[in-house]
């Protein structure tokens, strides 16, 4: 991955202008899964000055791009002096890219700790640039990357607040909550639009003798296939995986995994 910088020359009297357009770049960009994460947007002198992280250094090439991003492009260099070339410099920490193209079946899988697409290659484990599925309807992408933002807000609210601990670790480990149900929507748009399979994380926090979810998928109830790459479980049927936990403990007090609160239904509680 990289940091990319632009310093785009604006023309004279065309500053209000190219301050509205970059933005409308900025947007398709992200949209397109070009950009990751916002940009740093700055002004020196007659330039505006403009700082994103990109997959590889082809994520911002024409082919990469889409129709928005390439009639963004083509409205924002009218009001260039002269078209300017990027600078790329390597990230220090970061995951690798997927050196499989366009993999067949991928991950939904947030990382909340720095830049990244939130597919993972199930093959080579790379992390899988959005933009290599050639998706042109941009709401497709955006619906993807909502899900994500919203994933790390809850695991943001699980890690920082006791007050709404098992709330947010609740909507991102079952299966059935509201978060899980929503983001399953965008997946299945991105499925069907890039023509791939991608499973779903069931975020899997917490280790004790009484937690079935190492056993058991916590959405259908069969036993979890393992599998080497990546993750380690997988339920092919309901397209989930999970990791191993995070912690080797138990869970917060009063907290029932997923797979106990149905166990629970069935017994009538």
């Amino acid at each position: 991955m990289f940091a990319c910088t632009f310093v785009f020359p604006i023309r004279k009297g065309a500053m209000a202008a190219a301050e509205e357009a970059v933005w409308e770049l900025s947007a398709a960009w992200w949209r397109s899964g070009q950009m990751i994460g916002s940009p740093f947007i700055s002004a020196r002198g007659a330039s505006i000055v403009f700082r994103m992280v990109v997959p590889e250094r082809a994520s911002i090439s024409p082919a990469s791009g889409t129709d928005r991003t390439r009639a963004a492009w083509t409205a924002f260099r009218k009001l260039l002096r002269f078209r300017p070339r990027p600078t790329f410099d390597r990230l220090l920490v970061a995951p690798p890219v997927c050196r499989c193209g366009k993999p067949r079946r991928s991950f939904f899988s947030p990382e909340p700790h720095g830049p990244s697409s939130p597919l993972w290659c199930a093959r080579c484990r790379g992390n899988v640039p959005l933009h290599r599925f050639g998706i042109q309807d941009s709401d497709t992408i955006a619906g993807l990357l909502a899900a994500e933002e919203e994933w790390e807000g809850l695991y943001w609210m699980w890690i920082h607040s006791g007050a709404t601990e098992k709330v947010g670790l609740r909507q991102i480990s079952d299966p059935d909550g509201e978060w899980f149900r929503d983001a399953r929507g965008a997946v299945a748009d991105f499925e069907r639009a890039a023509g791939v399979e991608v499973y779903m994380e069931v975020f899997n926090a917490y280790s004790s003798r009484g937690n079935p979810e190492g056993r058991l998928c916590p959405s259908c109830g069969r036993r979890w296939s393992r599998i080497r790459a990546f993750f380690g479980l997988a339920c092919h049927r309901c397209r989930l995986v999970a990791l191993a936990p995070w912690y080797d403990s138990p869970p917060p007090r009063g907290w029932r995994s997923p797979q106990q609160r149905r166990q629970g239904k069935r017994r009538g509680s």
